[in-house]
């Protein structure tokens, strides 16, 4: 069953920026699922939730049936959206397929937790996070 919020939506075509973040959950209660969630923020840095759905798994299937619950009210929105998630494959696939054309990045903690597992100490973090916030090439090279 897919919730959708109306009024938020409303709100967020009109001055939110136009990047959704896209994220589940698994439910840890008597009957499990997961939780998927699209959520954005307003202008003062506050989440707007867009829209939720509980199903059994995390599957490119369910993506793909919440993205399209979605996807007129997104396409609404005045600028082109770009998506900010975790690197789910099912997700990723999910994506491209509903919202061709639109970018996709990758949520900046999720990138770091699977580099530190890898490479320890504050030098990557202090690189990671500046080519992250670089919004030129030349600082995204340095």
């Amino acid at each position: 069953m897919t919730l959708s919020f109306e009024p938020a939506m409303r709100g967020w075509r009109k001055a939110c920026r136009g990047v959704i973040g896209l994220d589940a959950c698994h439910l840890t209660g008597e009957y499990g699922g997961v939780l998927m969630a699209a959520t954005a923020l307003d202008g003062q840095n506050g989440l707007v939730m867009l829209g939720i759905m509980v199903c059994r798994a995390e599957t490119k299937e369910n993506w793909i049936i919440f993205l399209k619950h979605l996807k007129d009210a997104i396409l609404a929105h005045p600028v082109k959206v770009a998506f900010i998630s975790d690197r789910q494959k099912g997700l990723l696939e999910a994506v491209g397929i509903v919202f061709p054309g639109h970018h996709h990045r990758y949520c900046w903690r999720h990138l770091y937790k699977n580099f530190k597992k890898d490479y320890k100490g504050l030098e990557l973090y202090s690189s990671l996070w500046n080519a992250a916030k670089a919004y030129k090439e030349k600082h995204f090279q340095q």
